[in-house]
C-alpha cells in the first residue's frame, strides 16, 4: 500500500476547520432554501422558514468574525511576510458583507407576517436566486485562501508566532459571539476527529481558557455531542459538570 501521511495541524488550524464547518453550514442553507415557501401556513413550512432565517443569520454573523479575525490578525501577519499578498481575500471580505447584510434583512423579512405574501414571495426569490452564486463564489474564496495563503503560516511562521495570533483572534471577538461561533464549527463539521481537533487547536494557544470554551460546547450540543467530546477532551470539561477536575 501506499503511506499516506497524516495531515499537519497546528495553532492556527482552527482557520481552515472554520471553513470546513461553513462548507457544512451553506450545505444546510441550501436545503432549507429549496422547501421555504412564504404562501404555505403549515407548522412545517413555517419551521422551516425559521430554520434557514436562523441558519443563515448565525452564518452572517461567523462570516463577520472570521472575516475580522482574518484581515486584521492572520492575513496582517501573512502580509508583513508578502505584502499585499492577501489583499484579494481582504477585498472579498468587505464586499461579500455588504451583500451577507442584505440578504440577511431580506432572511428575517421573510418571518414577519405584518408584510404581505407578495412582499415576502420577492424576498425569497431573491434569495433563491442570489445564494446559489454566492455560495460557489464563497467555495472558490474559501478555496483560495487555502491554497494561496495557508501555506505561509504552515511554512513560514514559528509556533510561538501562530499561539500569539490564535490569542490575539480570541481577544478580538466577544463572548458573546464566540457562543454562537463555537457551536456552529463543532456542529457544521462533518466528521468526530475534525470536531476533537478544533476543540484541541484552541486548547493548545487558550489553555487557561478549556473550561470556558467547554461551558459553550456544553450549553450549545446534545448530551450524546457532549459525551463523546469530553471523554476525548477532558480538559475542557466545566466546573460543577460531571467529570470536572481541577487544571491548575
Amino acid at each position: 500500500g501506499v503511506l499516506t501521511p497524516e495531515g499537519k495541524w497546528g495553532p492556527l488550524s482552527f482557520m481552515k476547520l472554520t471553513h470546513e464547518a461553513f462548507r457544512g453550514n451553506m450545505n444546510t442553507l441550501k436545503h432549507y432554501i429549496d422547501v421555504a415557501n412564504v404562501e404555505d401556513d403549515s407548522a412545517e413550512a413555517i419551521e422551516n422558514l425559521g430554520l434557514f432565517a436562523a441558519h443563515f443569520n448565525r452564518f452572517c454573523i461567523v462570516h463577520e468574525e472570521h472575516a475580522k479575525h482574518e484581515d486584521e490578525v492572520i492575513f496582517k501577519i501573512f502580509n508583513d511576510y508578502f505584502p499585499e499578498h492577501a489583499k484579494k481575500y481582504n477585498d472579498d471580505h468587505a464586499e461579500d458583507h455588504a451583500k451577507l447584510e442584505h440578504w440577511r434583512k431580506l432572511a428575517n423579512q421573510l418571518l414577519n407576517t405584518k408584510c404581505d405574501v407578495a412582499t415576502r414571495k420577492a424576498a425569497l426569490d431573491e434569495l433563491r436566486g442570489d445564494l446559489p452564486a454566492f455560495f460557489q463564489h464563497f467555495e472558490e474564496h474559501l478555496r483560495g485562501e487555502e491554497d494561496n495563503l495557508n501555506p505561509i503560516g504552515r511554512k513560514y511562521l514559528p509556533i510561538a508566532l501562530m499561539v500569539q495570533m490564535s490569542r490575539k483572534v480570541w481577544e478580538l471577538t466577544d463572548a458573546k459571539k464566540w457562543e454562537i461561533i463555537v457551536p456552529f464549527i463543532i456542529l457544521g463539521l462533518p466528521r468526530h476527529p475534525m470536531r476533537i481537533r478544533y476543540l484541541k487547536v484552541l486548547m493548545w494557544a487558550l489553555p487557561e481558557r478549556a473550561q470556558q470554551i467547554g461551558a459553550i460546547v456544553y450549553r450549545n450540543v446534545d448530551a450524546v455531542m457532549w459525551e463523546r467530546l469530553r471523554t476525548v477532551v477532558p480538559e475542557m470539561v466545566p466546573r460543577g459538570a460531571p467529570g470536572w477536575k481541577r487544571y491548575y
